[in-house]
């Protein structure tokens, strides 16, 4: 008996942690912002992506975005070539379904990434889509867009 309530503690304990490390802090609230900020960035992008809208997120492009779409598209690329890259991409690549699986709205380099299934020629494929940004210029962008 006393084995199973030393176990169910150390259990109980455990799973406490769990959940407070994926809690957001409370001592600084400037994070629980930030997290906040991003994951509605992020959710954005998603929908975009979705809904084939690029221009959902157009104001979340940076600069210069670093670009990786199979072995057609590789390096980095202004706001404005970056944005008719994905245009010409999710509109050849037409969205059947898209979530993101992983997101990490932590740390200075946040991402997302998840399955993109699209059709192309009448056939279903699929890629992974993944999604970075940076604080640039007091706001969160992307910096990198991979799509392999």
């Amino acid at each position: 008996m006393k084995w199973l309530i030393v176990i169910s503690f150390f259990c109980f304990s455990l799973e406490a942690q769990v959940i407070k490390s994926a809690l957001p802090s409370l001592k600084d609230p400037g994070k629980n912002e930030q997290n906040l900020e991003v994951l509605k960035i992020l959710r954005n992008i998603e929908k975009g992506i979705q809904t084939n809208r690029i221009d959902k997120f157009e104001n979340q492009i940076g600069p210069i975005v670093s670009i990786v779409i199979g072995s057609d598209e590789r390096g980095g690329f202004s706001k404005n070539q970056t944005y008719l890259i994905l245009l010409n991409y999710f509109s050849t690549h037409r969205p059947v379904a898209f979530e993101f699986s992983k997101i990490s709205a932590f740390g200075s380099t946040p991402y997302a990434t998840g399955r993109y299934i699209y059709s192309l020629k009448g056939n279903q494929e699929s890629v992974q889509v993944y999604v970075s940004l940076s604080w640039q210029e007091k706001r969160w962008i992307i910096n990198q867009f991979n799509i392999y």
